[in-house]
């Protein structure tokens, strides 16, 4: 399949192709030797696939031909991210109180997803999300990682199996958030490891506007400080943000991954009752959402 192997004793990677020098289109691919091919733990941790597919007929003129499925604990229960690409497309999250892992476990051993676990290949030229990526953690240690852009990374049956327990889930009962609209204050606050700090507190008037104050340390030990108006319309956007990208239910999200940035950052939304929900930078998250914490850093820090 690949040109030549080449291995690193040291990592147990094996080169299987490498991309000549001006090569066009060529394809580098890896292998690690030490990824499990069967896992022996069912304590799921984290379930994040993404594949391309072809199409996928579920019900005559309901067709798709994408799929990425998320999951990961959160507070409370467990925070879901399904999207799916065809002629019914959408976007959607939930925070469940059941737990599916179990189910995505068994579903991974009986569609031996782990088989070729190690493998990551990538085509010049081809868009990533031409083939797939699958991304498991499991509580013992053990991972499942496989990266390919050339086709397809998982079947038509592993597929529909995957929507069907992504499904059933989010149609049942949810975790009780804060209403978006008793939303009363957002509060970030950013360390670096040289003790430079940067804050901002928006609070939400009753008018629907915002008044926001920023305050700001850095190396000469001088704090900055600044106050702004926020009109309706910009607040009215940071809390769709909120909706869409399914934040309030961020709370508690581990993350899996060490992830130095030499800063730390938090969000805490404040709603009546003094009810608080904080969110942390750098949680697993999908791409398709895990921006929406940028988005808010954006407004509160920089916009205004």
């Amino acid at each position: 399949m690949f040109g030549f192997k080449k291995k690193d004793e040291d990592n147990g990677i094996i080169i299987l192709n490498k991309t000549r020098p001006n090569e066009c289109g060529g394809t580098d691919a890896t292998l690690d030797t030490k990824a499990p091919t069967q896992i022996l733990s069912n304590e799921m941790i984290l379930f994040n696939v993404t594949s391309k597919l072809g199409f996928i007929i579920n019900e005559p003129m309901n067709r798709f031909d994408f799929i990425s499925a998320f999951a990961i604990p959160a507070k409370s229960g467990t925070f879901l991210f399904l999207e799916i690409r065809g002629n019914e497309s959408f976007q959607k999250w939930a925070l469940v109180k059941n737990d599916i892992f179990a189910e995505l476990a068994a579903l991974v051993n009986s569609h031996e997803i782990a088989k070729n676990n190690g493998l990551c290949a990538k085509t010049h030229g081809l868009p990533d999300n031409f083939g797939g990526t699958i991304d498991i953690t499991y509580a013992s240690g053990e991972k499942i990682y496989i990266s390919d852009n050339r086709a397809p990374i998982i079947g038509i049956e592993t597929a529909n199996e995957i929507l069907k327990i992504f499904t059933s889930a989010m149609n049942n009962e949810c975790v009780s958030l804060p209403d978006i609209s008793t939303l009363k204050q957002i509060r970030f606050y950013e360390y670096t490891k040289e003790d430079d700090y940067s804050e901002a507190v928006l609070t939400i008037l009753d008018d629907g506007t915002g008044i926001n104050k920023k305050r700001a340390q850095y190396e000469d030990a001088q704090i900055f400080e600044s106050e702004s108006q926020v009109d309706k319309e910009t607040i009215d956007a940071i809390k769709k943000n909120i909706s869409n990208c399914g934040m309030l239910a961020w709370e508690n999200i581990p993350v899996l991954r060490k992830k130095s940035f030499g800063s730390s950052k938090t969000e805490t939304f404040i709603f009546d009752g003094d009810i608080a929900i904080e969110i942390t930078e750098h949680i697993d998250l999908p791409y398709q959402i895990s921006r929406g914490f940028f988005n808010i850093e954006l407004e509160l820090t920089t916009k205004h």
